[in-house]
C-alpha cells in the first residue's frame, strides 16, 4: 500500500526568531516570495534579493525545539506515535543546555534514521572531531553561514527524498522478506499436505487391499461347497434316472441358477484380485481358433435346450499357435457368450474369430466377436453397460444385475486388450475383444 511521503522537519535552536524563519522558507505556499525574502535578510542579516525566491515545491511540516534535552523530547515522541521527523536542522550552539554535536548523538540514540543539518557560523567543531565523535555518516551535513533561502530548501527537499527512499526501500526489502516467508510456509503446509494424503492414501490402499483380501476369502469360503453341489447332484440320481420328486425343469433351473451363483462369485473373486493387484497373468501357447470351439461348446452346454443357437467363424488367417494367457480370453469371451444367451430369447449367438498383423512387430491383433440377435441396447444402458452391477434391460429380457461384462472389461484392459460394444435400441449387441499376442506359428 503507498504512504504519503513524511515531510516532518524539525528545527533545533535557541533563538526563537530563526525558529520563524525557517517556518517562513519551508512552510510557506508557493509564490509567496516576499515573506521568505524577508526571512532570508532576517535569518542572515543581509538584504533581501530583487529577484523572486522560489518557495519548496510543497510545504514542510516544521516543528520547534529551543534545546537538545527538548528536541530528544519531540523525537521520542514522533517515534512513539508512529509520526517520526524525516530531517533537523540542528544548531551548533545552544547554551546553557548540550551543543549540536552532543545533541546529534542523543537524538541518533533515538532515531538512526533521523537526517540532520548542522547548522554553524564558527568553526565550534572541525570536521574530524564531529566524525570521531559522530561517526563517519552520511546522515549529516554541514552547513556553514551565509546561506540562503534555496540551500535552504533544497537541503530540505534532498534529505526529506533521502530519508523517504531509505524508508520505501525498507518496506519494499520487509515484503520481500515477508513474502519468501510465507511462501516457505506455504511450501511446508503444501509438504505437511502432501505428507498427510501420502499417510492417508497408503492408509486407504491398506483398507481397499484388506477388504478386498476378506470378501475374497468370503466368496472363496461360498463358492466351494456351491461347486461340490454342483458335481454331486448328477451323483445322487441312482443310475441316472430322476426320481419322482423331481421334475427335469426345475433340476434344469437349478443347476441354471447354482452355476450362475458359482459364476457370481468368480467374478467376484477376480475383481478382488484386480483390484488388489494379485491378478497374475499367464504366458503360454494356445490355439486361438480352439480357444473359439471351447468356448461355443461351454455355452452350447449352458443354452441346454433353448431356442438359440451358438457358432463360430474363422475371419481369414489365422495363427495356429499365439502366446498369451489363454485362460483369461477364455474367461472373457465366456462372460460375453453368457451376457448374449441372457438377452438372447431366440435366434443364434455368433463368435468370429480373426487376426490381423501388426507391421514392424511380431505381435499379431487377435480378435473375438461375439453377437446376438437379441434387442439392441439404449443411449442410456449403453454408456453404463461396463460398471459393476448394471442394471440393463434389453427388450422384455428381465433385468440382471452382474459383474459379468465389467470383469470382462476389466480383464481386458489387465491383458493389454480393448473390450467395445456396438449396439442401437431394438437392433442386436455386438462386442468386440481385441488383444494384441505373440505370434509363434501362421495357418497355410
Amino acid at each position: 500500500m503507498h504512504q504519503p511521503d513524511n515531510r516532518r522537519i524539525l528545527i533545533v535552536d535557541d533563538n526563537a526568531a530563526i525558529h520563524q524563519d525557517f517556518k517562513k522558507i519551508l512552510a510557506a505556499r508557493r509564490g509567496d516570495s516576499s515573506s521568505i525574502q524577508a526571512a532570508e535578510a532576517a535569518l542572515f542579516d543581509e538584504p533581501a534579493a530583487p529577484t523572486e525566491i522560489p518557495a519548496a515545491l510543497d510545504p514542510f511540516e516544521v516543528d520547534s525545539a529551543m534545546q537538545g534535552q527538548e528536541a530528544l523530547q519531540r523525537v521520542l515522541a514522533a517515534q512513539h506515535d508512529h509520526l517520526p521527523y524525516a530531517m533537523a536542522f540542528v544548531d551548533m550552539r545552544m547554551p546553557p543546555g548540550w551543543d549540536g554535536v552532543e545533541t546529534i548523538r542523543r537524538l541518533w540514540e533515538a532515531d538512526a534514521d533521523l537526517q540532520i543539518v548542522v547548522c554553524t557560523a564558527f568553526a565550534d567543531y572541525t570536521w574530524p572531531e564531529m566524525v570521531a565523535r559522530l561517526g563517519r555518516t552520511d546522515r549529516m551535513l554541514v552547513l556553514k553561514k551565509p546561506f540562503d533561502a534555496i540551500e535552504v530548501c533544497q537541503l530540505a527537499t534532498a534529505l526529506t527524498e533521502k530519508w523517504n527512499l531509505t524508508m520505501r526501500e525498507r518496506r519494499h526489502l520487509q515484503d520481500v522478506v515477508r513474502a519468501e516467508q510465507e511462501a516457505r510456509a506455504y511450501a511446508a503446509s503444501l509438504e505437511t499436505v502432501n505428507h498427510a494424503l501420502e499417510t492417508s492414501w497408503a492408509k486407504s490402499e491398506a483398507e481397499a487391499r484388506s477388504k478386498g483380501e476378506f470378501l475374497a476369502r468370503v466368496a472363496s469360503d461360498v463358492l466351494a461347497p456351491i461347486d461340490a453341489l454342483l458335481e454331486r447332484a448328477p451323483k445322487c440320481l441312482p443310475d441316472g434316472s430322476q426320481p419322482a420328486a423331481w421334475n427335469p425343469v426345475e433340476l434344469d433351473q437349478f443347476g441354471r441358477e447354482a452355476a450362475a451363483f458359482g459364476g457370481a462369485l468368480r467374478a467376484l473373486l477376480d475383481l478382488s484380485a484386480i483390484e488388489s493387484g494379485a491378478l497374475v497373468l499367464e504366458n503360454a501357447l494356445f490355439s486361438p481358433w480352439q480357444l473359439g470351439l471351447d468356448v461355443v461348446e461351454r455355452g452350447r452346454q449352458r443354452a441346454g435346450s433353448s431356442a438359440v443357437a451358438i457358432e463360430i467363424a474363422r475371419r481369414g488367417n489365422i495363427p495356429d499357435r499365439v502366446g498369451g494367457d489363454a485362460a483369461r480370453l477364455r474367461r472373457i469371451l465366456d462372460e460375453l457368450v453368457d451376457n448374449a444367451l441372457r438377452h438372447t430369447a431366440s435366434g443364434r449367438v455368433q463368435i468370429d474369430v480373426e487376426a490381423r498383423s501388426v507391421e514392424s512387430s511380431s505381435q499379431v491383433d487377435l480378435r473375438f466377436t461375439v453377437s446376438d440377435t437379441g434387442p439392441g441396447l439404449t443411449r442410456e444402458d449403453y454408456a453404463r453397460l461396463f460398471e459393476p452391477f448394471c442394471h440393463v434391460r434389453r427388450g422384455s429380457m428381465p433385468l440382471h444385475a452382474g459383474l459379468g461384462l465389467s470383469l470382462a472389461r476389466r480383464l481386458a484392459i489387465a491383458v493389454g486388450g480393448e473390450l467395445s460394444c456396438e449396439s442401437e435400441t431394438g437392433q442386436s449387441a455386438r462386442f468386440l475383444l481385441s488383444v494384441p499376442v505373440a505370434q509363434a506359428t501362421v495357418a497355410r
